[in-house]
Formats: C-alpha cells, structure tokens, sequence
C-alpha cells in the first residue's frame, strides 16, 4: 500500500515533533540523583522485586493444584509484568545514559 508523499511527510513531521519533549524530559532526569533520592529507588526495587517474587509464587502454587484456575493465574502474571515494568523503569533512573 502506498502513501501520498503529503501524507509521509505529515507522518514524518508528527514523529519529529514527538520525539521533542520525551528528549527534553530526559535531559532533566539526566541530572545526578542525590544518595537520599538513589536509597530510596533502591528500597522501592527492592520491594517491588519482592513483590515480584511472591506473585511468581503464587503463580507456581495455583499451577499445581489440579485444576488450577486460569483467569487468576492470568491475572497474576500480568501483576507480574506490570511489576517487572515499574523494576526496570526504576533501574533506568539509576543508570545514567551514556551516548557514545
């Protein structure tokens, strides 16, 4: 399928200008986190690893009964993605960015 090169270039205007405030945001960020700011992100990764690891338990018992309920253990394993995303986030602000 092809597009009308107004539209591509429209298309390619939209992701130019959108890009502009997530760059500007992470230069903010950029900025060195105090060691208060950096203990207390570790303790939230640390929690919320904690978290994590309590829903990958309860997701291996519920897989073990019988008849294990599939909609819960669905459930638990999106809390568990959602978790891991907050993680990694977390851990993002941790690590500087180094362009190279």
């Amino acid at each position: 399928m092809r597009f009308p090169a107004a539209r591509l270039s429209c298309y390619h205007a939209q992701k130019a200008v959108s890009r502009e405030p997530l760059q500007k945001a992470r230069s903010v960020d950029e900025a060195a986190l105090d060691p208060s700011e950096e203990a207390r992100i570790r303790a939230q990764i640390a929690a919320l690893r904690e978290d994590h690891q309590d829903l990958d338990d309860a997701v291996s018992a519920l897989e073990a009964l019988p008849m294990p309920d599939q909609l819960q253990i669905a459930r638990l394993k999106k809390k568990k993605l959602i978790l891991r995303d907050q993680i990694a986030k977390l851990e993002d602000r941790l690590t500087p960015d180094i362009i190279a």
